[in-house]
């Protein structure tokens, strides 16, 4: 669990509470519990953390060290061949969608992995998204997933939907 949440459970603070009494939303406490967030700003760590008792730097130091551990991806047996193929063999899925069912069940699962928005993922799968996929989608598939970029710009080639 992400030292956030472990540091808001002890101190016996909600989500909403912590979102309340900081100025902040309850989705951006989820985004930083979720690590989408991968580092908050010095501000919003002041604020923080005295209301999960614990001090700026001391969260700070937590943080880090939690998203060095996660930074290495567990995946199944099937997802880790999936990553493993060339760039061109990418062209056999029917959709992104297709791809990421190889990898995860669902376009929320694949943000959480990735460590960003939710919407993100969702807007490229169902076609909403009118740039295609976005830089931070891209970026996310390249950092935590370690693939290409020859390998994600087959990726962005195929049709974004459900099969």
């Amino acid at each position: 669990d992400h030292p956030l949440r472990i540091l808001r459970q002890k101190a016996g603070v909600s989500q909403s509470g912590l979102a309340r009494d900081s100025n902040l939303t309850r989705a951006t406490i989820t985004a930083l519990e979720q690590g989408r967030t991968r580092l908050p700003k010095a501000e919003t760590l002041a604020v923080i953390a005295p209301l999960v008792k614990t001090t700026p730097a001391k969260l700070r130091t937590e943080i880090v060290q939690w998203l060095a551990r996660e930074s290495s991806v567990d995946l199944s047996v099937r997802a880790a061949a999936t990553l493993q193929l060339s760039p061109g063999q990418i062209k056999a899925y029917k959709s992104f969608s297709h791809w990421r069912s190889q990898i995860v069940s669902s376009p929320t699962a694949l943000a959480v992995l990735l460590r960003i928005n939710n919407d993100v993922v969702l807007r490229y799968e169902q076609g909403r998204d009118s740039r295609g996929m976005t830089d931070r989608l891209a970026g996310a598939l390249m950092n935590v997933l370690g693939l290409s970029s020859e390998y994600v710009a087959q990726l962005r080639e195929l049709p974004t939907g459900t099969e």
